[in-house]
């Protein structure tokens, strides 16, 4: 029996936590095995979510107990334990997990009980409070000894500010990395683990490494949205050799997840924390040498910021969706940008993350993802942290008072101060679009980009669509993104070929929004790095949620091009818009299945028609005939946004594209940007 006692202002509170293991493996519990694998596993939503396509529960921690339990392993050589809790709803018919305690079950692969209960903790103590993590990790160890420890922790996960985990049975509790690291310091009392596994999205970061370093050897965890397990497979490959290495082990873990890829964004790193010490001690000096920039006065000053702001808009970035309570970037790849736009060496930064990170695996959207991220500030923080929150949130998280303070100054200097004084404006050249190809189809529209200011842009699209109400309440409602678009580097020159053709279901025009980001000389010097995984929205089943798309893209004609779609997301409502909630990728619908699209006018959904699903492709065929009108869309590398004027035009037939006969220099075309701001 072990007592935790808590201070609550002037009131000490007693927890009881008690393992009562059944006599009838205690003798079995005290041989050593090679491995003691304890599963931390925190259902939440990911179990008893409803699934809006199949009506059913997602059931992920069940599906994740039963991949373990089918695998038959030797119970002598491998011991799995896993401690559940944070769900109000457990699917699992048998043996029935409380949703009263948090609990500890063994798992065999041998014996026909195929799991039992070891024990309970009492119902006030919770899954992310860091004295039930330290009860578990001390007793399991105590319990179940073995040659090498790994502990996985599964739920959801959101990087160094959020940290790991939500319990439904408290508010939505998490666990800081801050927690995890107080947890393990207690329970362990000097020695280290094997290995912590974080099978949960955005944990590969140095943050929790860091943070990590003195209580285990080795870390596994993804910088981008992670889905899936694989513990079956992993298991499988640990059995055939039970006295394997851990980073063997870990590898296997990430190889059998990989092979669950099926074209959503995937990174998996495995870490070496006994050498990431050298990359905080390099991280510090390239800041140094940043902050050393900062301070020279005059145009060099300023250039400093223009250049940081650059290399951070164009590092690799994750849960692009949902940035605004993220912020993390690669950091071998933000070095490596810096390195080239403020002219600091980084090679022994970059030297040492790529001797930190053992083995490092990602999907073909993430090129440029080297196994660890780092909370930046960037462009898309920038409402959230009007007030400062998630720097404060982010204090305990940091790895140093150093790197926090920089953070912290460079963030109120860019963001709350006027950005103009430090890193200019995008200026249009020209803003009126231009039919370069008046005469024939399709017509090419251009716009300009003064040459001064070209590195500053970050993304472009061009929106069609159409205006509705009136005066004040006249908005422009987009019916299509179209992202093929061509940027001349050199001369600022922005041309798209309109050739009408656009994601259509039905006839009626999608929404797709897309991650764009202009490329600066990656990917062999193409203009841009286009990630091909997109979102609209549609009423299903009555529910307002995001269909996930990932584009085939066809690069010598884009007009044959088409879209898959891979999954739902639920929706949420964040500062008066409704945007992706991305807790879980639900099941696609299913053909046949009817939805109404819907389009953003003034920061509200408004519905559009309905369609029947006669496939889960989407493929580009003309606008309906009608007038349209576009207008180019660019965003800076500190999010500001920039407009063209309106183009009108009517769409006659598939190979026929009118201008309006509106005068291409009207005042009127240009754009209420107060009546635009919502659209990205």
């Amino acid at each position: 029996m072990i007592k935790l006692i808590k201070t609550l202002s002037t009131i000490v509170v007693l927890f009881v936590f008690i393992l009562a293991f059944n006599n009838s493996y205690a003798d079995t519990n005290k041989k050593t095995a090679e491995y003691t694998i304890i599963i931390y596993l925190n259902g939440c939503d990911l179990e008893n979510g409803i699934d809006l396509t199949t009506g059913e529960y997602n059931k992920e921690a069940t599906n994740a107990l039963n991949a373990i339990i089918s695998t038959h392993f030797n119970d002598s050589k491998i011991n799995i334990i896993a401690v559940t809790g944070g769900t109000n709803k457990w699917v699992l018919p048998s043996p029935r997990i409380s949703t009263a305690h948090c609990q500890a079950w063994r798992i065999y692969g041998e014996r026909e009980a195929s799991m039992e209960l070891l024990g309970n903790t009492d119902p006030s103590m919770k899954m992310m409070d860091k004295n039930t993590l330290t009860a578990y990790v001390q007793n399991i160890i105590k319990d179940f000894p073995a040659k090498k420890y790994v502990l996985i922790f599964w739920d959801h996960g959101a990087g160094p500010i959020g940290g790991y985990g939500s319990d439904q049975l408290d508010d939505g509790k998490s666990l800081s990395i801050s927690d995890i690291a107080d947890a393990l310091k207690t329970a362990l009392k000097g020695e280290k683990i094997d290995m912590v596994i974080f099978a949960c999205c955005l944990m590969g970061n140095f943050e929790t490494a860091y943070k990590l370093k003195d209580y285990a050897n080795y870390m596994i965890g993804s910088e981008e949205i992670e889905y899936g397990d694989a513990f079956e497979k992993t298991l499988k490959s640990l059995n055939e050799n039970p006295s394997m290495h851990p980073t063997q082990f870990g590898k296997y873990f990430i190889d059998w997840n990989f092979e669950n890829y099926d074209g959503r964004p995937y990174t998996y790193s495995l870490i070496d924390l006994s050498k990431i010490g050298d990359i905080r001690s390099n991280w510090d000096l390239m800041i140094q040498k940043i902050e050393e920039q900062m301070k020279t006065k005059g145009k060099k000053g300023a250039d400093a910021y223009r250049n940081l702001a650059i290399a951070r808009a164009f590092s690799e970035s994750y849960n692009e969706q949902d940035r605004a309570s993220h912020g993390t970037t690669d950091m071998y790849d933000l070095a490596d940008l810096i390195s080239e736009k403020c002219k600091i060496d980084t090679t022994s930064l970059k030297k040492s993350i790529k001797d930190t990170v053992v083995y490092n695996k990602k999907c073909n959207y993430r090129p440029y993802s080297n196994g660890l991220s780092i909370f930046f500030v960037d462009k898309k923080l920038d409402k959230n942290l009007s007030l400062n929150d998630n720097l404060q949130k982010y204090a305990p998280s940091c790895f140093s008072k150093h790197y926090y303070d920089f953070i912290t100054s460079y963030y109120n200097k860019l963001f709350i101060q006027n950005p103009t004084n430090l890193i200019g404006d995008i200026a249009l050249a020209n803003k009126y679009i231009i039919d370069l190809n008046p005469k024939s189809y399709p017509p090419h529209y251009f716009i300009k980009v003064d040459q001064q200011d070209i590195e500053l842009v970050n993304q472009i699209y061009f929106l069609i669509g159409k205006f509705e109400g009136k005066g004040k309440n006249r908005y422009f409602v987009p019916l299509s993104i179209d992202p093929d678009i061509d940027f001349d580097l050199e001369s600022g020159d922005i041309t798209l070929a309109v050739t009408g053709k656009q994601y259509c279901i039905g006839g009626e025009p999608v929404p797709i929004y897309w991650d764009n980001d202009v490329n600066k000389g990656k990917n062999n010097g193409t203009n841009f790095d286009y990630k091909p995984l997109g979102y609209f929205a549609v009423k299903y089943k009555g529910n307002t949620v995001f269909l996930v798309v990932k584009e085939n893209s066809n690069e010598k004609d884009p007009t044959k091009s088409n879209a898959q779609i891979i999954g739902i997301w639920d929706s949420k409502e964040d500062n008066g818009k409704v945007i992706p909630h991305l807790s879980w990728l639900g099941t696609p619908p299913k053909r046949g299945d009817k939805i109404n699209l819907l389009y953003n006018m003034g920061g509200k959904y408004m519905p559009g028609p309905e369609v029947t699903l006669d496939s889960l492709t989407i493929s580009k065929s003309c606008l309906p005939n009608g007038e349209y009108s576009g207008i180019f869309y660019l965003e800076d590398v500190v999010g500001r946004k920039v407009w063209s004027a309106y183009k009108s035009f009517n769409i006659k037939s598939s190979l026929e594209i009118k201008d309006s006969q509106s005068a291409e220099n009207d005042e009127d075309n240009m754009p209420d940007e107060a009546n635009l701001d919502y659209i990205f």
